[in-house]
């Protein structure tokens, strides 16, 4: 079996990353020191100084002053880990006279402030005098152990094809800032030389081109020598006529040639890829690749990348620090938008491992693409990488692209440390069945942080960041199974918002109503309070095994309101402007226990923003389907509708002992979708803007009661967002560890990948009944971390 790979980060760059500059020819590059990131593409550049967090907008026209005719495009970026130094490059528009520039800029400052930038203009005439009426175009960059190496093209006015250069760079000169000099070289013969990217740089360059259809050649040019050597390489033969159609009948590859747009130099092999025509039992344009033996320059493999079903193009490979060949690619048409894809090979099998990190919404409403894309190993990490890509998104014109930063690796499976010798079966006697256990941001500092109701009151330990925690400290002597005689069979507790300061309080439904101590500026927790005198075990004569009750923001102010499924209807309380709650109406005359004939054993009820308006809607899995009740500006609730005629108790077949059901937004759009497990699987129904949904597709092959023989009783699954794209992934608790299938952004799922040894019936021997697990972001980057309370305390493992 090949290595499975994991998406580990993948954000998009909005507009105000862009400033709107994007481009179907979008020509994204992507540098990052592991912690940093700068993005260029076209005609725009971003920054983030917080892991792909957020990303600030860098004016490639403005940062530094203005040359030739102007910032044109084609930019790159690098970073060197060993002089810590960022490496921009820029090309500027051609003059009247015919002849333009291309820039490097360094920052040695991880923040780039514009005046942090400094540089050197490089002009045709800088290398030869007489070059006057020339001009470089289509640059490539990449870095040996001491030099920055730079190819272009070079044109003529009239725009025809004259030579190709490289140039060398000393990389100290760049690190210091003193007077460069440099090496360059020139050739006739080949064009779009592609210089090979390095993990572990060395004190050799290899680059190349194509001879012919059957043939390229490989240039050296080692550090220290002034000298080229060249091989020509036989290779199979291929073809450059190259086209896709889309769904929207454009050709995307319209204007796609072979030129080679990946190459990488890593573990002894020279590995080069480049886009092919269809042809030669590939139905679909391919990418070519070819790997080459450093040594004895013989032709090793030529693994190409390739399907039945659809084109594949614009690649771009790079070895990691492991010695592992990742891609960057573009997978697209016969009925399919174009989708950005990260992958890696396994020399071990053989085979190609991709992963979608964007399935676009759209595709280009003009025949252009590419024209290439970015892949770097990551640092400082031994098995990752860090890629750029884009897709269209809501729209067919440059405007709707949206680019994308991916970082991805090899599953070698996740580290589990334990961070707390507390709230463990062992480790402080605590009970699935006495002791509810939970994460909840109590300080709004947006790490979640560990909240036990243990025997004496609620302890919280708190989140200090990079998963660490603080010890346990006891913030109320109540809600405890002694400090209250709070029961799990009677009354349901909770951390929740209630007044829209971004700390979660603490609410129990006890016996005489509803109890809430609010979290304090200070990390302290106030006096409890009872708000309502109602949802209580007498107050209203309220069952946990008849009448679900919860939490929920019902109205968009921000704070959670609270919400009860009784006996003939659905009651809302609304929390008001200085803690207190208004009176309990009831807003619904159905999803209850005699109104409608819900039951818990048998309709899970939830509530969840389906339309995106940032209120709570009603949402009942019954006899006949799913039905949906919207939450209206004036606080009232429209009558339920029947939304989907499945994922219920007869359309469907689906029992709560065998199928979880939840509201999850798995696109990104903002509206919770349907997503159900199945016998065969993972079943997603979308929300539309419209308020409905669309029909039940199969998200993935997995994580089902027949489809991997998944139990309640044994395997928790939950939909979080693993990877920080806003879309949820589904993360199921398995018996050899946890799996992750990560949100491809249309309602499917990529394969599930095994990303921790842990956490399992089997890997650890977790129970359902004695181990409580959840996804919680501890760190506060935007991703879901795995938290389980085992028997000695509490064990994660970071999406980092």
């Amino acid at each position: 079996m090949p290595k499975d790979i994991v998406i580990t980060r993948n954000v998009a760059l909005n507009d105000t990353a862009t400033s709107g500059a994007t481009s179907q020819v979008g020509e994204p590059s992507v540098a990052s020191n592991g912690s940093r990131l700068f993005v260029t593409g076209n005609w725009y550049a971003s920054r983030s100084t917080d892991n792909g967090g957020s990303f600030t907008y860098v004016d490639p026209y403005n940062t530094t002053p203005s040359a030739a005719g102007g910032f044109c495009c084609d930019q790159l970026t690098l970073y060197d880990p060993r002089r810590r130094i960022w490496i921009w490059i820029l090309q500027y528009i051609k003059t009247s006279s015919g002849s333009n520039v291309f820039r490097i800029a360094i920052s040695r400052d991880g923040s780039f402030p514009a005046n942090s930038w400094y540089w050197w203009d490089i002009a045709p005439t800088t290398l030869n005098r007489d070059w006057d009426d020339v001009w470089f175009d289509y640059p490539d960059a990449a870095m040996s152990a001491g030099n920055l190496y730079v190819t272009f093209n070079v044109f003529n006015n009239a725009s025809q094809w004259q030579r190709a250069v490289v140039m060398r760079f000393p990389l100290d000169t760049l690190a210091s800032g003193g007077s460069l000099g440099f090496g360059w070289w020139s050739t006739t013969n080949n064009g779009s030389l592609r210089l090979t990217q390095q993990a572990n740089p060395t004190g050799n360059m290899y680059f190349g081109s194509h001879n012919s259809g059957s043939q390229m050649r490989l240039f050296y040019w080692p550090d220290g020598s002034n000298n080229i050597s060249n091989w020509n390489i036989n290779v199979n033969s291929w073809s450059g006529a190259i086209s896709s159609t889309a769904p929207n009948a454009v050709d995307w590859l319209g204007r796609c040639d072979s030129r080679i747009t990946g190459a990488s130099l890593g573990g002894g092999r020279i590995t080069f890829m480049w886009t092919a025509g269809a042809g030669n039992n590939r139905p679909h344009a391919y990418c070519r690749v070819v790997r080459i033996n450093e040594g004895t320059k013989a032709v090793i493999d030529q693994p190409d990348l390739w399907s039945n079903q659809r084109a594949w193009a614009y690649p771009a490979i790079c070895y990691n620090s492991s010695g592992t060949l990742g891609m960057t690619s573009f997978y697209g048409g016969a009925g399919r938008n174009p989708g950005h894809v990260v992958g890696a090979y396994d020399s071990g099998s053989g085979n190609w491992v991709t992963r979608y990190s964007r399935l676009g919404s759209d595709s280009p409403n003009l025949p252009k693409w590419g024209d290439y894309l970015n892949c770097r190993a990551d640092v400082p990490s031994t098995g990752s990488w860090v890629a750029s890509g884009y897709t269209q998104e809501g729209g067919e014109t440059r405007n709707e692209i949206l680019p994308r930063v991916v970082r991805f690796g090899y599953v070698d499976t996740m580290p589990v440390r334990r961070v707390i010798n507390n709230f463990g079966y062992d480790a402080g006697g605590w009970r699935v069945d006495k002791h509810p256990r939970m994460l909840a941001d109590t300080t709004g500092d947006g790490m979640d942080d560990v909240v036990g109701f243990g025997n004496a009151g609620v302890y919280v330990s708190r989140a200090t960041g990079n998963g660490n925690f603080a010890a346990p400290v006891r913030v109320v002597d109540n809600f405890g199974y002694n400090a209250g005689g709070w029961r799990e069979g009677m009354h349901p507790r909770m951390m929740a918002d209630t007044n829209g300061d971004g700390r979660a309080d603490i609410v129990g439904f006890g016996n005489a109503g509803v109890y809430v101590s609010r979290a304090n500026s200070n990390g302290t927790f106030g006096a409890v309070t009872r708000v309502v005198n109602n949802f209580g075990y007498n107050a209203g004569g309220w069952r946990v095994d008849k009448h679900p009750r919860m939490m929920a923001d019902t109205n968009g102010d921000g704070r959670a309101d609270i919400v009860g499924f009784g006996n003939a209807g659905v009651y809302v309380s609304r929390a008001g402007s200085g803690g207190s709650y208004g009176a309990v109406t009831r807003v619904v005359d159905n999803f209850g226990y005699t109104a409608g004939g819900w039951r818990v054993d048998k309709h899970p009820r939830i509530m969840a923003d389906t339309t995106g308006d940032g209120r709570a809607d009603i949402v009942g899995f019954g006899n006949a389907g799913v039905y949906v009740s919207v939450a209206q500006s004036d606080g009232s609730y429209a009558a339920p509708v029947r939304v989907v005629n499945n994922f219920g108790y007869d359309a469907g077949g689906w029992r709560v002992d065998r199928h979880p059901r939840f509201m999850a937004d798995v696109t990104g759009d903002g509206r919770a979708d349907i997503v159900g497990f199945g016998n065969a699987g993972v079943y997603v129904s979308l929300a539309q803007s419209n308020g409905t949904f669309s029909n039940p597709i199969f998200g993935v092959a997995n994580f089902g009661y027949n489809a991997g023989g998944w139990r309640v009783g044994m395997h928790p699954r939950f939909l979080a967002d693993t990877t920080g794209d806003g879309r949820a992934d589904i993360v199921g608790f398995g018996n050899a560890g946890v799996y992750v299938s990560t949100s491809r952004g249309d309602g499917t799922f990529n394969n599930p990948v095994r990303v921790v040894d842990n956490f399992g019936y089997n890997a650890g021997g977790w129970r359902v009944e004695k181990h409580p697990r959840f996804l919680a972001d501890i760190t506060g980057n935007n991703k879901s971390d795995i938290v389980g309370f085992g028997n000695a305390g509490v064990y994660v493992a970071l999406f980092s």
